[in-house]
């Protein structure tokens, strides 16, 4: 008696046993199967860091510190042999140690923000990125490496500022225009996003493969991939 009871009382419950795995089943294929999220673009580049045909302060020079200027053009020379051939953290510690003399350094700054954005310490690679903008307004790559730096720590806003700047310096940069208006396609800017395409197409760019980019296709009608 006792086993036909729970035998009426399990068949009920079966219904719902099955409902209930195929909800189960149901949610897991639809986690697999949904769309991905929109990456972020430019978030797979890295910085390029800059070398100046000059690395140090002229200035020391003028005042009479010859010996010094000389001494830290080769401290700036190794530091970039250490780092090219891998030894970053040395590098590190030279790119600092300049810094600490010549704080304005263009070199150590763009390299060690480049450094800092490769161990992911993008906030700290955004403040030296700023300073190399800050102190020499007419370098594109500064800018284009803030620009990154930022992405990194969700400041599109910011971002895209960096990269206008970069655009305003080097107007004729392909490829400034192209990353310009992949932000812009991403912040959902249609008008913008058209702007620095038909920029980018104006000088000579080849749109045929990237506007296929999922990105652009709110503007494939309008920005035509011929030249």
């Amino acid at each position: 008696m006792e086993n036909q009871g729970k035998e009426k009382l399990s068949k009920p419950l079966l219904p719902l046993i099955l409902l209930l795995m195929l909800v189960i089943l149901l949610t897991v294929i639809a986690f697999n199967i949904r769309p991905e999220s929109k990456q972020i673009p430019l978030a797979n580049l890295a910085p390029i860091p800059v070398t100046p045909a000059s690395s140090v302060d002229k200035i020391s020079v003028d005042n009479g510190n010859a010996d010094i200027v000389l001494q830290e053009e080769e401290l700036i020379r190794t530091a970039i042999k250490k780092y090219r051939s891998g030894a970053v953290k040395d590098a590190e510690s030279d790119f600092r140690t300049i810094l600490v003399f010549d704080p304005d350094n263009q070199t150590a700054l763009s390299y060690l923000g480049t450094i800092f954005f490769s161990q992911k310490k993008y906030q700290e690679a955004a403040m030296l990125f700023e300073r190399e903008t800050k102190a020499y307004p007419g370098n594109p790559i500064g800018f284009r490496n803030l620009a990154l730096a930022q992405l990194q720590l969700g400041k599109l806003k910011e971002a895209i500022d960096a990269m206008e700047q970069a655009c305003g310096i080097s107007p004729t940069n392909k490829t400034f225009l192209i990353e310009t208006a992949r932000l812009y396609a991403y912040a959902g800017d249609r008008k913008n996003t058209e702007k620095y395409l038909q920029l980018a197409k104006d000088q000579g760019a080849d749109l045929s493969t990237i506007l296929q980019d999922e990105l652009f296709r709110p503007v494939q009608s309008k920005v035509k991939a011929d030249r």
